[in-house]
């Protein structure tokens, strides 16, 4: 059977909630089914300890918008069926390039909580229009 390829990206191994959830969801995914890739903007951080996946890249970069382009060149070298992705500033890019991808990606994105952000922009009306793209 072939393994579903699952690609997690992250801006780097800090000590924040999320990453913390991201990091716990790879190490118990099932890895008779999954190949889990991990892509890490920048692998520095005080949750690199925890971390017991042989497949980590680490773009080093500090900025998203320079790790952009080498991040889209990863996506194509790994050619993954889904995309995991928990910050809306790595996700929405995602979804605004992903037709420019050969493969259909499933691109899975958690929104965060963020009340202030949310009331400032309908956050929920741009995701609809990308995703009806």
């Amino acid at each position: 059977m072939k393994k579903i390829s699952i690609l997690i990206i992250l801006p780097s191994l800090a000590g924040g909630g999320a990453e913390k959830v991201t990091l716990s969801l790879l190490e118990n995914l099932d890895k008779n089914i999954f190949l889990c890739n991990l892509i890490l903007l920048n692998a520095n951080g005080p949750l690199k300890v925890n971390i017991n996946s042989e497949h980590i890249i680490d773009l080093k970069s500090q900025r998203f918008r320079h790790a952009f382009p080498s991040l889209i060149k990863k996506i194509i070298h790994i050619k993954p069926d889904i995309i995991f992705s928990t910050f809306p500033h790595i996700t929405l890019p995602l979804l605004l390039i992903r037709k420019l991808f050969t493969k259909k990606i499933i691109i899975i994105s958690r929104e965060p909580n963020m009340i202030k952000f949310l009331k400032l922009v309908n956050m929920n009306y741009i995701l609809m229009k990308i995703l009806s793209y």
